[in-house]
């Protein structure tokens, strides 16, 4: 296997794990993902995730990077929104008793999306002279079985 598939297979499974990890998480309410049932952007990077897959097993690199491209852009205004939301949250509730409930804590979710979508991106930049240049008469490309 070559590094730029094997770097697009762990990228797009750690999008893929990141869609159900935890994203945010309160005191009473407890852990959000991004996948919410099916529905909103944690199904669309769920979708980008698992092209991404089959993208890195068929070697079609310049569609994964752009599977990374679009799951930045989605997870970035994610993140963005909720820090946001969190943030009025807070303001709204500033001097009330009940705002000692207000303690969201970001979930490891967030660092596996970033990453993944990151590394999709750079798969394919990794250097093609590195990767293992097919034997003369070898129809598997190389690779060892």
């Amino acid at each position: 296997m070559h590094t730029r598939q094997f770097l697009g297979i762990g990228a797009a499974l750690a999008l893929i794990i990141g869609v159900f990890a935890p994203l945010v998480s309160m005191p009473i309410v407890g852990s959000i993902s991004f996948f919410n049932n099916g529905q909103g952007d944690g199904a669309i990077v769920l979708g980008i995730g698992v092209l991404s897959l089959i993208f890195a097993l068929i070697r079609r690199y310049r569609l994964m990077a752009l599977g990374g491209i679009l799951s930045l852009l989605i997870t970035t205004y994610a993140f963005f929104s909720v820090q946001s939301r969190v943030a009025a949250m807070k303001e709204e509730l500033a001097g009330n008793m009940f705002a000692g409930l207000i303690n969201v804590q970001m979930g490891w979710g967030w660092p596996l999306l970033f990453a993944g979508g990151a590394l999709l991106m750079l798969a394919p930049l990794i250097n093609r002279d590195a990767e293992p240049a097919p034997l003369p008469g070898d129809a598997s490309g190389g690779q060892v079985a």
